[in-house]
């Protein structure tokens, strides 16, 4: 993998993901979630709180893991996301870890990710899909 092919910020992200032992395809598909979603704005829109624009009971507990700085705190927000998808009922973390590692996995990995991570905040699938495999050609193609 060349992760130096991605910007700062995603690359990051994405190695953040690897570490925690996530698989390539749903670390990626996370990241392209995240980029779909919000930008990589880790602060809030509303009642849309976060890189991954939490609501609710959600976004209170991301809060308090990542603390009174949270609007800055990357890396607490992606604590929060790991923990959050290890202990969650709703978050499939096996079924986004069960997908092939290839681009035919990562694209079913992405549309999972894209419709049930947060399913009460709208994202565009196709989009994640096509940052998804856009990133993996970028860094496992090229």
């Amino acid at each position: 993998a060349n992760l130096s092919k991605l910007d700062s910020l995603p690359r990051t992200i994405l190695y953040y993901l690897l570490t925690r032992g996530l698989s390539r395809v749903c670390s990626i598909s996370l990241l392209a979630y995240m980029i779909t979603i919000s930008k990589l704005d880790t602060g809030n829109t509303g009642k849309l709180y976060g890189i991954c624009r939490w609501t609710g009971s959600r976004a209170l507990t991301m809060i308090q893991v990542a603390g009174s700085d949270w609007s800055n705190n990357l890396s607490g927000q992606l604590d929060y996301l790991c923990v959050e998808l290890r202990t969650s009922t709703y978050v499939p973390l096996q079924e986004f870890l069960s997908y092939s590692d290839d681009l035919n996995g990562l694209s079913a990995c992405a549309q999972l990710v894209a419709t049930t991570y947060n399913p009460s905040v709208p994202v565009d699938v196709d989009a994640c899909q096509a940052s998804s495999i856009a990133i993996w050609k970028m860094i496992y193609e090229s």
